[in-house]
């Protein structure tokens, strides 16, 4: 058995992370849990736990009741969860992204004209960085995409100009 993978990533964080971590998992499980407790744990011992015989003996040593394939799903649980949690923290850092996100969710759930807002205000931020930037033109296109081939009536009052933009920023990011 090789290392578990929320081990792998437990290791990689800085202290800061882990505090970040913790905290995000308090929305997903209670604190007196024992996932939470193995998590509480894993992140104390961590630098302790090199291979599957160190897994083994801090299973034993922590979890005594605890047979092994309850334990390995413990740790799968908490490896869905910090995804989750690492997709949170790239979101945070990339509001491009995570505007062309929540466009698309507002757009499937009818909020058309909140669609709208936000493309404008993504399209000003997007507009208003002087480089040329392949992310930029590849959110760009993405805005626009999502923006013609959803049920946004906005795509009946949107005029070629618009379209041209938005097959350039795809032929830009693309080549």
């Amino acid at each position: 058995m090789s290392l578990p993978k929320f081990i792998k990533i437990c290791q990689a964080l800085d202290t800061t992370q882990c505090v970040d971590l913790k905290r995000y998992m308090l929305y997903h499980i209670n604190v007196s849990s024992e996932l939470y407790v193995l998590l509480e744990l894993v992140i104390k011992h961590q630098s302790k736990i090199n291979n599957a015989a160190d897994v083994d003996v801090f299973a034993k040593k922590h979890l005594p009741n605890c047979n092994k394939k309850t334990f390995l799903n413990y740790l799968s649980q908490l490896y869905a969860f910090s995804e989750l949690w690492i997709t949170h923290q790239q979101l945070e850092v990339d509001e491009k992204n995570k505007a062309v996100l929540v466009q698309k969710w507002l757009n499937k759930n009818g909020l058309y004209e909140v669609s709208d807002q936000l493309v404008k205000k993504t399209m000003k931020r997007i507009n208003d960085d002087d480089k040329l930037d392949l992310l930029n033109e590849k959110y760009k296109s993405e805005i626009y995409f999502e923006h013609f081939f959803s049920n946004n009536p906005v795509k009946y009052e949107m005029n070629f100009d618009e379209y041209k933009s938005m097959i350039d920023s795809f032929a830009t990011y693309a080549s």
